[in-house]
């Protein structure tokens, strides 16, 4: 879907579970549904939700009692945080989402671009003792 919504906008899109299934290498693993979104699916979109400020949540798609899919809803947080309660990582994760989307919309200016730049390395450059530390 190469449509740009605007940020605050949510996007919706479905995902066969064969395609999901494919894409994570679980073809001939996890053979129930269950398992399937306890250790693959509810992970990964946790995941995105600490590290993209994006909350995605999902319905199954059922074709008679089966699970052949999912429909997601996806919507940026930033929109809703108090920046005040983030720790500092967090706050540079958010900026980094922000810059990295006016990027995506070709809005992002030179002096937005060089402080991506310094924020993608600052964070590939912190250490778990860092985060810990609440940095």
């Amino acid at each position: 879907h190469s449509f740009k919504p605007s940020m605050a906008a949510p996007i919706e899109f479905d995902v066969t579970l064969e395609e999901l299934r494919e894409v994570t290498g679980s073809q001939n693993k996890l053979k129930g549904i269950s398992n399937f979104k306890e250790r693959i699916l509810d992970k990964a979109l946790d995941e995105i939700r600490e590290n993209c400020f994006v909350d995605i949540k999902y319905d199954n798609i059922k074709q008679g009692r089966n699970v052949v899919g999912f429909r997601f809803t996806a919507t940026n947080m930033l929109g809703t945080i108090d920046m005040e309660d983030l720790s500092p990582r967090e706050k540079k994760l958010a900026r980094k989402a922000v810059l990295v989307h006016k990027k995506a919309e070709g809005t992002l200016t030179g002096p937005e671009y060089d402080e991506l730049i310094k924020l993608q390395k600052e964070l590939e450059q912190m250490t778990l003792e860092d985060i810990v530390k609440g940095y």
